[in-house]
C-alpha cells in the first residue's frame, strides 16, 4: 500500500512538474520571440548589417535553434516564431522598424 502511494505522489510531481514547464513556455515564448525579431531587425536595418551575419554573432546557439526568422526588406520588418517542441505554444512577433525610422531618402 506505502509503494501505491508513493508511486502515485512521483506521478503526481511529474505531472505538476510537467504543468509548470508548460505554462513557463507559453507565456516566455513571446518575449523570447520579441527579443529575437527586435534584436535582427535592429541589426539589419539600423546597423546595416547582413540578415545572416546578425543571426550567426548575435544570437546563441539556443536562440538559433528555438527560434527561427525571416525578413521581409520591403516592410522593414522581421517575423520570429518558435520551432520544434515548443511550436505547441504558436508564438509569434513581428517588429516594424517603419513606425521607429523614416524610411530612407534616395
Amino acid at each position: 500500500m506505502a509503494k501505491k502511494i508513493i508511486g502515485l505522489g512521483v506521478i503526481a510531481v511529474i505531472l505538476f512538474v510537467l504543468a509548470i514547464g508548460y505554462k513557463f513556455i507559453r507565456f516566455t515564448g513571446p518575449v523570447g520571440a520579441g527579443f529575437v525579431a527586435g534584436h535582427l531587425c535592429a541589426g539589419v536595418f539600423v546597423a546595416k548589417r547582413d540578415f545572416e551575419e546578425v543571426q550567426q554573432t548575435d544570437l546563441d546557439s539556443t536562440q538559433q535553434s528555438v527560434f527561427s526568422s525571416v525578413i521581409d526588406y520591403q516592410n522593414r520588418s522581421v517575423t520570429t516564431t518558435m520551432n520544434g517542441p515548443f511550436s505547441f505554444s504558436k508564438t509569434a512577433a513581428s517588429f516594424h522598424l517603419d513606425h521607429l525610422i523614416p524610411p530612407p531618402v534616395d
